[in-house]
């Protein structure tokens, strides 16, 4: 499941900005300075997917009552009054539902991740 570290998080991509190294037209003699990279090292890559593993877990493992406003809101990045209108409930459950996901999926992965 794509974004599954978004939805404990809730939080949004950032873009990516690449390093490029390049001499500058000006001085050939000097290399143009640094620029942080988005791009993650192997082991932060391999470490992001088995977060995202255990995650998808944890979301199959929610009651539905609560994990398909989360999916609709986070995935499917629908706004609470759409997921509201979708699962016929009103917008304050739809965000007291996502909150409370939420919290059970950070308190489970934090409880994965000390083990």
């Amino acid at each position: 499941m794509a974004g599954a570290h978004r939805v404990a998080s809730g939080s949004r991509s950032q873009p990516a900005t690449r390093t490029c190294r390049r001499s500058s037209p000006r001085n050939p003699e000097r290399p143009a300075p640094e620029i942080a990279s988005g791009e993650d090292s192997a082991e932060e890559t391999v470490q992001g997917t088995q977060i995202s593993a255990v995650l998808e877990k944890l979301i199959a493992a929610l009651p539905a009552k609560l994990r398909e406003p989360l999916i609709l809101s986070t995935v499917e990045e629908m706004s609470p009054r759409e997921v509201a209108e979708t699962l016929e409930i009103n917008e304050a459950a739809v965000r007291s539902r996502v909150f409370r996901a939420r919290q059970i999926l950070k308190e489970k992965l934090a409880q994965r991740m000390s083990e």
